[in-house]
This record gives C-alpha cells, sequence and structure tokens, in this order.
C-alpha cells in the first residue's frame, strides 16, 4: 500500500510564530490549530517543545531528501527511478516531484527558502505557480513579510482565473451577436448593389464611347452599319463572329507554316 508522506509532512511543518514557553503566549492560529489550553501546563509545553523540535528536524531534511532525489533520479533515469522510489520508500511520485521541486527551489533561493515552512516552499515550487508571481512572492518573504502556503496557492488560483479569463475571451473576440450579424449582412448587400451600379455606368459609358466613335469614324457609312446591325440581330454576334474568324486565320497560318 502506498503512503504519501508530504500531506503529514506538511501538517507538522507548520511555522510556529515563535518559541512557545508557556500556553498565555501561544499564538491565534495555533490554538486554532491546536488547543493546547485545554491540556495540563506540563504537558501542552512538552508537547509544544517537541512539536518545535519535529518542525526543526522536517525543515532540517525534506531539502535533502529532495537532493538525494534529483541525483538518483539523474542517474537511475525515469523509466527506473520511479519504481526505486516506490520499491524503497512505497512514496508516490507526486510527492517525489515535491521533494525535487523544493529542493531545486532552496538552491536558487537559500536564505529565503530556510525561513520558510515546507508547505509553503512545495507551493512556491509547484510548476502551476508562474515564475514571475513566484518570484515576487519569493521576494515578499525576503523583505521579511510573512507568506504562507495558503497564500501562495491563492495567487496561484487567481492566475489560473486570469489565464482563463483571457482565453475565453480570445476565443469570443470577433464573434457577432444575431444584430451584429445582420448588420454585417445588410452591408454586404449593400456594397454588392453599388458595385452592380458602378459596373452599370461603367459598361454605360463604354458603350456611348463606343458609339460616338464609329459614328464619327464612319459618318456617311454610319447608317449602313446600323443596318448590318439589325440584320445578324445582335452585336454580341458580330464579336463571336469576329473571334471565329481570327482563330480561324490563326490555325490556317499555323498549317501553312508546318508545310
Amino acid at each position: 500500500m502506498e503512503h504519501d508522506l508530504a500531506p503529514a509532512l506538511d501538517v507538522l511543518a507548520s511555522p510556529a510564530e515563535s518559541r512557545m514557553d508557556t500556553v498565555s503566549v501561544l499564538p491565534a492560529r495555533q490554538i486554532v490549530s491546536f488547543d493546547y489550553a485545554a491540556l495540563p501546563q506540563e504537558v501542552a509545553i512538552a508537547a509544544q517543545a517537541a512539536a518545535a523540535r519535529i518542525r526543526g528536524r522536517i525543515k532540517a531534511t525534506y531539502i535533502e531528501t529532495g537532493r538525494d532525489l534529483l541525483s538518483v533520479k539523474a542517474r537511475l533515469g525515469h523509466g527506473h527511478f520511479l519504481g526505486w522510489v516506490h520499491a524503497e520508500f512505497e512514496m508516490s511520485d507526486r510527492t517525489a516531484r515535491r521533494y525535487m521541486a523544493a529542493a531545486e527551489l532552496s538552491d536558487l533561493k537559500t536564505d529565503t527558502v530556510s525561513v520558510l515552512s515546507p508547505a509553503t516552499v512545495y507551493a512556491l515550487a509547484s510548476p502551476s505557480l508562474p515564475i514571475p508571481a513566484r518570484d515576487a512572492l519569493l521576494a515578499k518573504a525576503a523583505a521579511g513579510e510573512q507568506v504562507t502556503a495558503a497564500e501562495v496557492r491563492e495567487v496561484a488560483s487567481d492566475v489560473r482565473r486570469s489565464a482563463k479569463a483571457a482565453l475565453v475571451g480570445k476565443r469570443t473576440r470577433g464573434k457577432k451577436t444575431p444584430a451584429e450579424r445582420k448588420v454585417a449582412q445588410t452591408d454586404a448587400e449593400q456594397r454588392r448593389l453599388e458595385e452592380m451600379a458602378a459596373t452599370e455606368r461603367r459598361n454605360t459609358a463604354a458603350m456611348e464611347q463606343a458609339v460616338n466613335l464609329l459614328v464619327t469614324g464612319l459618318g456617311a457609312d454610319a447608317p449602313r452599319l446600323l443596318d448590318l446591325l439589325q440584320k445578324v440581330n445582335a452585336l454580341w454576334r458580330v464579336k463571336e463572329g469576329v473571334q471565329t474568324r481570327l482563330s480561324r486565320d490563326a490555325h490556317n497560318a499555323a498549317n501553312d507554316q508546318a508545310a
């Protein structure tokens, strides 16, 4: 059966506000976690002192544990490492990764990490926390301000919510409402009608220019041209006839050259 030790270690390693010599000076956060006032004073002091020693030992060992795990992982490789961790410690992959991430963070910010609880270090080392947010929290701790695991998790949650909102905004940006789509369709139809009208005006102007050119150029022969056009019954047939004649002439010329 696998045992994940990290949650238990987090509880044991919760940072004390100060060394407690009497029950009366217990910090409010500790009273909520455990009511030492309900114990005889001698028992409460002994339990409190033991808790302080345990926290100290855990703080001194969890970083070293992570460093050992990193060292062995580099030698065994990922394929053998997880089997080794499970066989030797019944430790989950998640727990091992938390130890190693904490050790890597400690190596980067040794002085700052040394004053933080393991739970806070685990939260700061989580890959879900962006580096800029992590650096800001570490700077806060380095300045002497308290940084808790709960605060780190809240910052990570805020970052995820902001990222999700930005992604949703990006996906919906550019999508039109039904009313906007109707306006766009109306505008498109209006542009189509305007383009058709402009084309018709250009065609009419071109026709007028062609007529003026023909009448002016032909002079007295213009009526004869009109008569011929009426006989063929449509101008497009003249165009078709000219294209056919040109194609035939080109084909005959090609044949002559080949001969």
